[in-house]
């Protein structure tokens, strides 16, 4: 059986006290499914609306990725919209099968370095046809999904400075390519045998 490690870092919008992004991790007898949130906004209204995502993500009982978004574009319709990724790893296998949409960033740190699809749309107000991608994560792999906060485009040290510490790699990026202007979140997880 495989073992999932992760790591979340956030912080809020500078001079707030709480933030409207947010990672939901719920786990399966097959594995991990993770979503990441960036809710439109700031501050207490933003974090209003993801605090009723998140609850109502504790009732889903799907690990279908595509279903996740569908179910959170509905729950946002009548509140909000927001920005984000659902994805299921395998614990067994490592096989990641991830949606992202919006302005958020899903890339691959580890030998072959890469930055995965993101479809545009918004939940809540307008969403594509929502194709997932399948993806076999290697155990040097660390797959790092973070908001807008957070720079698209940063060098690759976290993974060669903090190894496969997932812990490290999230708060690196956060520390070290967080935007003032906005709230930031990092996801890292990894899988290894």
């Amino acid at each position: 059986m495989g073992k999932v490690k992760y790591s979340i870092s956030e912080r809020p919008f500078p001079g707030e006290n709480v933030s409207g992004d947010r990672c939901f991790v719920k786990h399966f007898d097959s594995g991990y499914l993770f979503v990441v949130l960036d809710i439109t906004g700031h501050g207490k209204q933003a974090a209003q609306v993801a605090d009723k995502l998140m609850q109502a993500l504790e009732e889903f009982s799907y690990t279908e990725v595509k279903g996740v978004m569908v179910y959170l574009h509905e729950n946002l319709i009548r509140y909000s919209s927001a920005v984000g990724s659902s994805l299921f790893i395998n614990e067994k296998t490592g096989e990641c099968t991830i949606i992202s949409l919006g302005d958020v960033t899903a890339r691959v740190i580890g030998k072959n370095n890469r930055f995965l699809v993101t479809a545009s749309g918004l939940l809540g107000y307008a969403i594509p046809t929502l194709n997932p991608t399948v993806l076999h994560l290697h155990e040097t792999d660390i797959l790092v999904i973070h908001t807008d906060g957070i720079k698209r485009h940063t060098n690759d040290n976290a993974k060669n400075t903090h190894g496969d510490r997932v812990d490290k790699v999230s708060g690196y990026l956060l520390e070290n390519y967080s935007k003032q202007s906005d709230d930031a979140l990092c996801l890292a997880i990894r899988w290894h045998r």
